[in-house]
This record gives C-alpha cells, structure tokens and sequence, in this order.
C-alpha cells in the first residue's frame, strides 16, 4: 500500500494529497454533490421550494419526459442545431486553423480578432445579433434591401422556418475562435519533415491535407466532436437572450426546458429528472464518440 501511495503521489503522498484536497474538496461539492443531488430530486414530486414537502413518485418524472410533446420537440431541436453546427462549424474550424498554424505574418492579429467573439459576454453578443437580425431596422436586412431587394423583410427570429438557423449561425461565430485554436494547436503538433518528405514526393496541397494533416488529426477531431456535440446539448445563454425559445418553441432546446419548469412553473422534480437525462446522454455520447474514433499509436 505505501509502495502504490509512493508510486501515485511521490515520495511525500501525505503533502502532494494536502495540496490536491483543496480543490478535489470544491470538485466534490460544486460538481459532483449537485449531480447526485439532481438524480434524488428527479425522484420526487418537489415545487424547489425550501421546507415544501416532496412526494416520492418514482421513475414518474422520467415516464413522463419520454412521453412529453413538448420534450421531444426540444430534443428535435438539439438534433436539428447538431446538424447546422457540423454543417457550418467543422469547414470554418478546420479553415481557421489550417490558415493560423501557418505562422505567416499577420496571423496572430487574424488569430486575436476571430478569438474575440469566444471571450465577450454572451448576453451582449446576443443582444447585438438580436438588433442585427431585427426585421424593420436591422442591419442584415438593411444590406440585402440595398442590394436592390427593396421589399426584403425576413423576419429572422420571428419566423419558424430561419429562427434556428439564424442562432445556429450565430453560436457558430461565437465559438469559431475556440474551435480554431484547438484544429490549430493540432495541426501544430504534426511534424514539419513529413510534409517535407511529402513535397519531394511530388505530393501536392490537396493530397498533403488528405493524406497527412487530417488522418493525423483524429484525436483533435475526436475532442472536437465531443464538444460540439455536449455544446449543443447543454446551449442555453445564447439562445434564451435572442429567442427566449421562439417562435412557438421553434428554439427550444431541452436546458431551456429545465430552466422553466424549474423556475417558472416550480416543477422541480420534473425539471431535475430532464437535467440528469441530459447528463447521462453527454456521457453516453462522449463514450460513443470515444469508441469510433480510436487514436492510433504513432
């Protein structure tokens, strides 16, 4: 036991475990304590009220979330905003970084004003994309009116049919410049004499990218995917300051769910049972996700 302590923490486990306690302590109780505490509360009929009584129902909760309407359009919507995320994101990710990890000059000024939007406040950016998408004084209309579609008037979060697609757009902008530095920082850590035993080759730009840069990126498109993936599960700021879920829950998404029978409607117990679900599916996604894209030793 004392030679497994020494292997683990050091030749002084007893100081290493002091300094790590600190934050294992937080971890425990920010972290994983409300984890628990979320899957007990979604067992019970229980309005979060401090001192009202709970009801033990069961599985109830969650009998209810499967057959729920209103669920499975939130849940349709997280597929729908995955999609548009894998469709818009993954180009715009893997160009950014394709073009930063060049080093040409300028590229750390490129690298800082795509960052920019990732480190501002997301109630501000939504509220500024909110007036730029405005119908009446906006200016994307405003542009595709001077453009000489004078009778342009898309109303882009009021409508049902471009509501999604409008915050999809803007959450891809927003986490551009996270995405970038990760496909950066991955196409960085690829070895320079490959490509130089490649262009002896013969081999050009394309079968370069092809053939080296991204088989060689599996583990950061492994990474990528999960927090694309668990982003879109767990989204909840941006969307609730533009659309508050509208038009008619054309952008709810299951947070958003968990925020108003929580807060609004009291529900509790309801509200807990939808926050553990969405919980386990990131888990289960990201051990899928895991699981198909295995990275080989090099």
């Amino acid at each position: 036991m004392t030679k497994l302590m020494t292997k683990g923490f050091g030749k002084k486990p007893l100081v290493t475990i002091l300094f790590l306690f600190p934050a294992v302590f937080l971890y425990l109780i920010i972290l994983i304590w409300p984890i628990f505490q979320s899957a007990g509360y979604s067992l019970f009929e229980y309005s979060g009220i401090m001192n009202d009584t709970k009801k033990f129902i069961g599985l109830d909760n969650y009998i209810k979330m499967f057959t729920d309407p209103y669920f499975k359009r939130d849940m349709l919507n997280v597929l729908k905003l995955t999609a548009i995320s894998f469709i818009v994101h993954i180009p715009l990710a893997f160009g950014l970084g394709l073009i930063v990890s060049r080093g040409k000059r300028g590229s750390n000024l490129f690298k800082t004003i795509f960052f920019i939007p990732t480190i501002l406040p997301t109630a501000a950016v939504s509220l500024m994309w909110k007036f730029l998408y405005n119908p009446n004084w906006g200016a994307i209309n405003s542009i595709v009116r001077a453009l000489g579609f004078t009778s342009f008037n898309l109303d882009w979060l009021g409508n049902r049919m471009s509501a999604m697609y409008a915050v999809s757009l803007v959450n891809a902008w927003v986490s551009s410049g996270e995405s970038m530095i990760i496909f950066a920082a991955g196409m960085t850590g690829i070895p320079s004499e490959l490509y130089e035993a490649a262009s002896i080759d013969g081999a050009t730009g394309l079968k370069r990218l092809t053939h080296i840069t991204i088989p060689l990126l599996r583990e950061t498109f492994r990474t990528y995917f999960i927090l694309l993936i668990t982003g879109a599960l767990k989204s909840f700021n941006l969307i609730f300051v533009m659309t508050q879920g509208g038009p008619n829950g054309a952008t709810e998404v299951p947070t958003m769910m968990v925020y108003f029978n929580g807060f609004r409607y009291y529900n509790y117990g309801y509200a807990s049972a939808v926050a553990f679900f969405i919980l386990i599916l990131g888990f289960l996604i990201s051990y899928i996700v895991n699981k198909l894209i295995k990275t080989e030793s090099m």
